[in-house]
């Protein structure tokens, strides 16, 4: 079974960043499983979970400088367990959105939310965009999350629905079918 770790990479954006970085972990003997990449303002972040035979996977754990050298971008190292290793709660699949006027706080009111039905956030993404006519901005948060079976459904709806009326956006909470 191979080793993993996690490699966080953040720098400048500029063309090629993918190409560079990933170029690098294969001369490395490294695998990339499984990535988020996005631009963030003028910075381009990447989190991405390598797998690689130990030593390989150890090298750069311990070291990940000669990596940032190479490619010119913040690097981070950090071994992890496979995928699947660790003992999964008995959960439900669920998918939450959300749509509103931006404002700081969301995503902890959020989370909160979550937090006191036990419920993990498994995936979350957040943007603003502007709205067409009046160039407003709107927040927008997708994600999966993980119900622990037990919870009432019912109860963490309506928890969601309370917010979404006191924030004055719309919250989509729905199970996840994929």
């Amino acid at each position: 079974m191979p080793a993993h770790l996690i490699v966080t990479a953040v720098g400048r954006d500029r063309p090629g960043l993918v190409d560079l970085l990933s170029r690098e972990l294969k001369a490395r003997d490294l695998n990339i499983e499984t990535s988020r990449m996005a631009l963030l303002g003028g910075e381009f972040a990447m989190h991405l979970l390598v797998s690689g035979g130990d030593e390989e996977v150890a090298a750069l754990a311990g070291d990940p400088a000669p990596l940032a050298a190479s490619t010119g971008l913040e690097v981070t190292a950090r071994l992890t367990d496979p995928p699947g290793s660790r003992p999964a709660p008995k959960a439900l699949p669920y998918r939450i959105a959300t749509a509103g006027m931006d404002h700081p706080g969301i995503v902890h009111d959020v989370a909160s939310v979550l937090h006191r039905f036990q419920a993990s956030i498994e995936e979350m993404d957040t943007r603003v965009t502007r709205a067409a006519n009046s160039g407003t901005p709107v927040f927008h948060m997708d994600g999966r999350v993980a119900v622990p079976v037990e919870v009432r459904i019912r109860e963490l709806r309506e928890a969601l629905q309370e917010l979404g009326d006191r924030l004055n956006m719309d919250i989509e909470f729905v199970v996840d079918d994929d």
